[in-house]
């Protein structure tokens, strides 16, 4: 998840997240007001839903935010997702 002062970019798997992020890390030069989850496999919440984010982190609001996703087709996510287990 990036959390932005006016949005909120959810990571789905297999959906070019990866791609995404340096995107938006090259976009949001140094603007402290941009929050990248850090990718570590031993907490995984850079995948969190909104509801999980607020459980998670109970002053989080993505209220007056815009809410922002990669979409992947079905079967190209099938493929992307068979290939990465394999």
């Amino acid at each position: 998840m990036i959390i932005g002062p006016d949005f909120v970019w959810l990571h789905l798997p297999k959906a070019a997240g990866t791609e995404t992020e340096a995107v938006l890390r090259g976009a949001a030069g140094n603007d402290k007001r941009i929050a990248f989850d850090p990718i570590d496999l031993d907490n995984v919440i850079w995948h969190h839903s909104i509801r999980e984010r607020m459980d998670y982190q109970p002053r989080f609001r993505p209220a007056g935010r815009r809410i922002l996703c990669n979409l992947r087709r079905l079967p190209f996510w099938v493929i992307s997702w068979t290939e990465f287990c394999y």
